[in-house]
């Protein structure tokens, strides 16, 4: 047997620490089963295999202190700190129910998905510590976190993806052991393997989630393995269907949440009251405080209700306060600012994952003075999305700022390339100018008639084949993205109470041209003027056109599906045969405009102006129509079968009601029709949706396309 001694001597070298470390970390009971857990019998250092080196390394980091703790300088461990994640689907502990699904099932593969800083890595790293404590999941052989990003293995070798080079641990990618797969079957089978980071393996291996799936559900079949696999929301959530796996999704924190983990730290009681005013100034604040990163942050640092009016403003002082405490070495806060503003263009530049900055000549305190992780200066990125975020938004600013002639708007122009900004980015500009209103309406307008002298020629290059047959470098590409990315940014700025002008692309026919061919889906066009502009066929999918004014424009034949509309004024428009799925047009001015043949399938009409509006086919189905005016319109043909709310129009004063498809349901539902047989409506079932037509007391039943079913 062992002495105590011994045994924390033994385990201080699977952790890679000392001994006496481990008896000050571990209490006597924890050390008897990582003795009985992690080392498992070995009695030797040679003895302890490379499964229990790794196990003992998770364990050793989820509890050491480290320099670089994101609550405070005095180096908190990730244990100390930890958050318990619950999941919006249940609204139980995630770990909880993996530790459920993996009792139920021999093998399997689950998806956990959530925003960044809402901690996926941290939740991965707790199992391992909690398994090896005796407190999750202690019937399996062992619990495993591995990374998917490739910068840290060789998980796409040669063009191709190889699961099984993801199993290593270690520092950095050229010091890492791989743990083999065929050589250690019997430590694999029967454990839980957490696969951390798909939407970092996504980048670069460019793999659907369905494929990445059926790779893994192989290996869980052979080796009966559990597998679990975290991604960022934003990154699968048009590929979450269908799936045929159990999905999480990763709850923000609650009020309660928030308030107990106060609770439990003494010299934080007296925040509780302030850090509430915080939390209930605005929305935006509730959701980022919503995130377990973000929040211990700010009530580390006790930030009062009226330090910041908004997400700009609250980062603002974060960066004040955390270079104020790192205690600077060199350069002003300023120049550190720069620093990290360019440090996050790099990163947009690089498909917005990490950057190298092994190059740039930076001192080292760049790599702790705010928030960043990686291996040395060659992966870095910023522990949160929404701090690249704040720092490019900053960065374009002030690029945005500089524009006074040819040259600095081209400059400007130039950096908008690489990728389409997200709204985001876009919301943080809106802020920076709502503080410093350094932009103004002459640097936008001399933006856009750059752009409208660009116009021939991007339209001219949109003719050319695409010969290299990559769009990811195409220079169309990136043309796409300087008009779209200038676009939205000058909408962004124009858009503060404080600008008070707005963007104007009247007569601009090079930019709609442009816009025609471009995809130009989820572009800021917040109050913009496109009046009379010929967008016929455009792609407007989640465009934010709220309070646009498209007087006269020809948007037929648009993909406009998921935009928002909201107060657009749409008077006399042309939307024949335009796709509005689940547009919200609440509020909307359509009076005159022509909708013939449009989807409105699930479209958000509510007190919206149709008044003298060309409905005829127009699909209605599902849409919310509630206070919505409907005066001398004209629904010949339309389908409203399923529309809520359709009483509270007035009906009576709808100028052709002939082969409008409407549920029974509403014939006796308060339309106020004289005589509602007479207006040529079909009358369809309450549920099958299909046709009915009354003689006298028998009724005849048809079919979609008018074909009699029952006589």
């Amino acid at each position: 047997m062992l002495e105590e001694l011994a045994v924390a001597t033994l385990l201080g070298k699977a952790m890679g620490i000392a001994a006496n470390v481990v008896i000050e970390r571990f209490t006597n009971e924890q050390i008897d089963i990582l003795k009985r857990t992690l080392l498992n019998g070995a009695e030797t250092e040679d003895a302890i295999t490379l499964p229990q080196h790794y196990n003992a390394y998770i364990v050793r980091k989820f509890c050491e202190k480290e320099k670089s703790s994101l609550v405070s300088e005095e180096a908190l461990s990730q244990e100390s700190v930890y958050i318990d994640a619950y999941s919006v689907e249940s609204g139980e502990k995630i770990l909880d129910t993996i530790e459920e699904w993996s009792e139920e099932e021999s093998s399997g593969v689950m998806l956990i998905h959530g925003e960044p800083g809402h901690g996926k890595t941290t939740l991965c790293r707790k199992a391992v510590y909690e398994h090896y404590l005796e407190r999750f999941c202690k019937d399996k052989t062992n619990v495993f976190w591995f990374r998917l990003n490739p910068a840290y293995s060789d998980i796409i070798k040669d063009g191709e993806l190889v699961l099984e080079n993801a199993f290593c641990w270690g520092n950095i990618k050229s010091q890492r052991e791989i743990i083999p797969l065929r050589e250690n079957k019997e430590a694999y089978r029967g454990s839980i393997i957490f696969l951390d980071g798909y939407d970092e393996l996504k980048v670069q291996a460019k793999s659907r989630l369905r494929d990445f799936i059926d790779t893994v559900e192989e290996y869980a079949e052979e080796y009966q393995i559990h597998f679990v696999i975290t991604a960022r929301t934003r990154s699968v959530k048009y590929e979450l269907y269908g799936l045929g796996i159990p999905t999480l999704q990763f709850a923000p924190m609650t009020e309660d949440q928030q308030i107990d983990w106060i609770h439990k730290r003494n010299e934080l009681h007296e925040y509780e009251e302030e850090f509430v005013k915080l939390r209930g100034s605005s929305k935006e604040m509730e959701e980022m405080l919503g995130i377990p990163i973000l929040f211990r942050m700010v009530v580390r640092e006790e930030l009062e209700s009226t330090t910041a009016q908004n997400i700009v403003g609250l980062y603002d002082t974060l960066f004040e306060a955390t270079m104020k405490r790192r205690k600077m070495k060199s350069g002003s806060r300023e120049d550190w600012h720069k620093k990290y503003e360019q440090l996050a263009y790099e990163i947009y530049c690089n498909d917005e994952t990490f950057a190298d900055v092994r190059e740039k000549n930076m001192p080292e305190e760049f790599l702790y003075m705010f928030h960043l992780k990686g291996e040395g200066k060659q992966h870095v990125e910023f522990l949160h999305r929404s701090f690249y975020q704040y720092f490019l938004a900053h960065f374009l600013y002030q690029k945005m700022s500089g524009v006074k002639d040819e040259k600095s708007t081209e400059a400007f122009l130039c950096c908008l390339a690489e990728r389409q900004i997200d709204f985001d980015v876009l919301n943080y500009i809106q802020q920076i100018q709502k503080n410093k209103q350094q932009v103004t309406q002459d640097k936008c307008e001399q933006i856009i008639n750059t752009l409208e002298q660009m116009g021939t020629i991007i339209v001219q290059a949109l003719k050319a084949p695409n010969e290299n047959g990559d769009a990811e470098i195409h220079p169309l590409l990136r043309c796409n993205n300087v008009l779209i990315n200038a676009l939205s940014i000058c909408c962004a700025v124009a858009a503060t109470e404080k600008s008070k002008f707005t963007i104007s692309l009247h007569q601009k026919e090079n930019i709609h041209a442009a816009m025609q061919r471009y995809n130009c889906s989820n572009i800021w066009f917040k109050n913009i003027d496109l009046s009379r502009a010929d967008l016929n066929g455009a792609d407007l999918r989640g465009a934010d056109l709220n309070g646009a004014d498209l007087r006269g424009a020809d948007l037929s034949g648009a993909d406009l599906n998921g935009a928002d509309l909201r107060g657009a004024d749409l008077s006399d428009a042309n939307l024949s045969g335009a796709a509005l799925r689940e547009a919200n047009l609440s509020e909307a001015e359509l009076s005159g405009a022509n909708l013939s043949g449009a989807s409105l399938i699930d479209a958000d009409l509510s007190i919206t102006n149709l008044n003298r509006a060309n409905l005829t086919g127009t699909k209605l189905i599902g849409a919310d129509l509630i206070g919505v005016d409907l005066i001398g319109a004209n629904l010949s043909g339309a389908d409203l079968r399923y529309t809520k709310n359709l009483n509270t129009c007035n009906c009576t004063l709808v100028e052709n009601w002939t082969g409008c498809k409407i549920l029974l349901r509403d014939k006796y539902n308060n339309l106020g029709l004289d005589d509602p047989a007479a207006h040529g409506i079909i009358w369809c079932d309450n549920e099958t949706g299909k046709p009915i037509e009354f003689h006298g007391d028998d009724v005849a039943w048809y079919d979609d396309d008018g074909i009699l079913i029952k006589p």
